[in-house]
C-alpha cells in the first residue's frame, strides 16, 4: 500500500507540472501576440515623430510601453501561471 501511495504522489506531481508548464506556454503566447499586434502601431509612432505626421500623442506612446512592460512582467506575477492578473491599456 505505502508503494501504491508513493507511485500516485509522484504521479500528481508530474501532472501538476506539466499542467503548469502548459498554461505558462499559453499564457505567454497571449502575451506575445497582443505585444506584436502593438508593435506595428508602435513603430509606426517612432517614425512618423520625427516628421510631424503622427495621430497618436506622446500620453499614448508612454502607456502603450508601459503596458508591454507590464504584460512582459506578467511570469512574475505572484500566482502564475494559475492566477494572473491581465494588464489593461
Amino acid at each position: 500500500m505505502a508503494l501504491f501511495c508513493k507511485i500516485r504522489k509522484k504521479l500528481k506531481r508530474a501532472y501538476v507540472k506539466q499542467r503548469c508548464a502548459i498554461l505558462a506556454r499559453i499564457i505567454r503566447n497571449k502575451r506575445d501576440e497582443i505585444i506584436n499586434n502593438l508593435s506595428w502601431r508602435l513603430e509606426r509612432y517612432e517614425r512618423q515623430f520625427p516628421l510631424g505626421e503622427t495621430d497618436d500623442n506622446d500620453d499614448w506612446y508612454v502607456e502603450t510601453l508601459q503596458y508591454i512592460q507590464n504584460l512582459r512582467d506578467i511570469p512574475q506575477q505572484e500566482g502564475f501561471p494559475d492566477e494572473i492578473v491581465w494588464p489593461t491599456l
